[in-house]
């Protein structure tokens, strides 16, 4: 998995984190800065969910989630951390 996610890191300039889309959006507009001016990357939230009628997981569900999904948690985690 090391291995996939610096092949990953190596073919792409950027990788967007949808928790920091803002800020992503922000990245991706400097890095084609040629091209995008601010306006280029503001959007408007549609169909967003409500935060107090999000159903919070168990402990459990959240740890056989991670444990399935290790992989995906070592990328999500690495980008998340260069981002």
């Amino acid at each position: 998995m090391k291995k996939k996610i610096r092949e990953i890191e190596n073919n792409f300039n950027i990788v967007l984190i949808v928790e920091h889309f803002d800020e992503s959006l922000v990245l991706l507009k400097d890095l084609l800065a040629f091209c995008w001016e601010i306006i280029d990357v503001a959007y408007f939230t549609v169909n967003a969910r409500i935060e107090n009628e999000v159903e919070e997981l168990s402990q459990e569900t959240k740890g056989n989630l991670t444990a399935w999904n290790e992989g995906d948690m070592m990328l999500y985690n690495h980008f998340n951390k260069t981002l």
